[in-house]
């Protein structure tokens, strides 16, 4: 009976070693490291699994382990370097982690007040998007901002397929702007630290149903995924959860950005929304 916490990789993994079980024992028998009345008394490995992951990209659970521990590591990174960037009058762009996933870029800029934020499941509809991304800065410079802040995951790209990074970014306002830009790339210091008492709350409801379920369930039973819905337990089937987690990353690369949309669900687009009204708000300029 195995509880295994990852991200789609290692429950993945899990899943083959489950499926490989009767094999390998039937292995550990003919080499003669157990007996065979060993083996007939664990015929399966019964699994559950827990998602581990900052990113927040898993099916099957409203939030993932660690992704708010994240959110605040990165929250409070922007707000230190809000007030360097505001008494120098300055631009900042801060790269945080997200392959495939724009969930931090997107709620930390909320949670910051940034300027502009760059997410891989939707890139700028225009093709003219870095006019429209100095115009809107530089029209909250006009209203009386003191400085710019722009997030950007490290997976972001265009409406073509090509990369949009902080060092583009940073190039692209000195140039057309004059403004004095530094990047930031906080990296690993995203994944490490004191975890968030939600995430310890989180982690413990969730590991306790993930023992109740591999203990109550028979060799008959799929494996699970122990999620959380409205903070509560849920329990999902969990190959299935996992395919549409990498179906993500799929058609992103065929750029199909409103199906990545689609399949990230709908507050995350409506947090979407949001933020780009915030955008236009921040961009009007003083009565």
């Amino acid at each position: 009976r195995l509880v295994v916490i990852g991200g789609d990789g290692s429950l993945s993994g899990a899943d083959e070693f489950r499926r490989e079980w009767p094999g390998l024992l039937a292995e550990l028998v003919q080499m003669g490291e157990i007996t065979q009345e060993m083996a007939d008394a664990h015929p399966q490995l019964i699994m559950a699994g827990l998602v581990g992951s900052i990113d927040n990209d898993m099916f099957g659970t409203d939030i993932t382990i660690g992704a708010d521990t994240a959110l605040h590591r990165i929250t409070e990174a922007v707000d230190a370097i809000a007030s360097t960037a505001a008494s120098h009058q300055r631009a900042f762009i801060v790269e945080v982690m997200g392959h495939n996933s724009g969930y931090l870029a997107l709620m930390s800029a909320i949670a910051t007040g940034a300027n502009w934020v760059f997410i891989p499941e939707s890139p700028p509809e225009s093709d003219d998007w870095e006019a429209e991304m100095c115009q809107a800065l530089l029209s909250g410079r006009k209203a009386g901002r003191r400085h710019s802040i722009v997030i950007v995951a490290e997976g972001a790209r265009d409406r073509n397929g090509n990369p949009i990074t902080s060092e583009h970014i940073k190039d692209l306002l000195h140039d057309r702007m004059g403004e004095d830009t530094r990047v930031t790339i906080l990296g690993h210091v995203q994944r490490g630290g004191a975890p968030s008492a939600f995430d310890r709350w989180h982690s413990t409801i969730l590991g306790a149903d993930a023992v109740d379920e591999v203990l109550t369930a028979t060799a008959e039973t799929e494996p699970k995924l122990i999620g959380l819905r409205q903070n509560k337990p849920i329990r999902s089937p969990l190959m299935p959860a996992v395919a549409k987690t990498k179906e993500v990353a799929k058609v992103i690369a065929a750029r199909d950005y409103e199906q990545a949309m689609a399949l990230r669900g709908g507050s995350f687009s409506e947090s979407y929304r949001i933020f780009r009204t915030l955008m236009q708000a921040h961009a009007q300029p003083a009565e």
